[in-house]
């Protein structure tokens, strides 16, 4: 379980990122805000968000999407957004130790699958839309180019083992 731990963490340590219906087993994580605050975070579908970047650059929102990590990757997807382009590379934004702890801990808990080949959870997750300056990328070998600054996760899906693979 360490190693597994440890190979999740390495790509994220090193890059310093860590940015349908409600299914069976889903777990919803507890919010430090309140509702009310909570409320006024618009909900952005995937699609739209990585198709019309503009309008949701640095904006505070909420999004359901996959998460995917691997050894050396980590990202957001929606099988619904077919194009590679619409990967965006998962980093981490919390305001404390305590609050990145918990969304480190949600991660772990919840992931799925082998560190090689992949592990995958579907998030609803709140945070910002970066976007690099010209010329610039985001990720492992420069394959983003659109990052996903997390503040929380909401709730975290299984996906079910018969779902494709991103990119397959």
């Amino acid at each position: 379980m360490l190693t597994r731990i440890i190979l999740f963490l390495l790509p994220l340590l090193i890059t310093g990122g860590f940015v349908s219906s409600k299914r069976e087993g889903a777990m919803t994580i507890g919010q430090s805000s309140s509702s009310n605050s909570s409320e006024k975070i618009p909900t952005v579908s995937f699609c739209d968000l990585v198709t019309h970047p503009e309008l949701y650059v640095n904006k505070l929102v909420r999004v359901r999407a996959s998460y995917f990590a691997n050894f050396e990757s980590n990202m957001l997807y929606d099988l619904g957004c077919k194009n590679k382009e619409n990967h965006v590379w998962f980093m981490l934004d919390c305001g404390t130790d305590e609050s990145c702890k918990a969304v480190r801990e949600t991660l772990d808990k919840n992931l799925k699958g082998d560190p090689f080949s992949g592990m995958r959870v579907e998030l609803i997750v709140v945070g910002r839309l970066k976007c690099p300056k010209a010329g610039h990328r985001y990720g492992v070998q420069n394959g983003f180019r659109l990052g996903f600054a997390v503040t929380r996760i909401e709730q975290a899906i299984p996906i079910p083992e018969n779902t494709p693979m991103p990119g397959a």
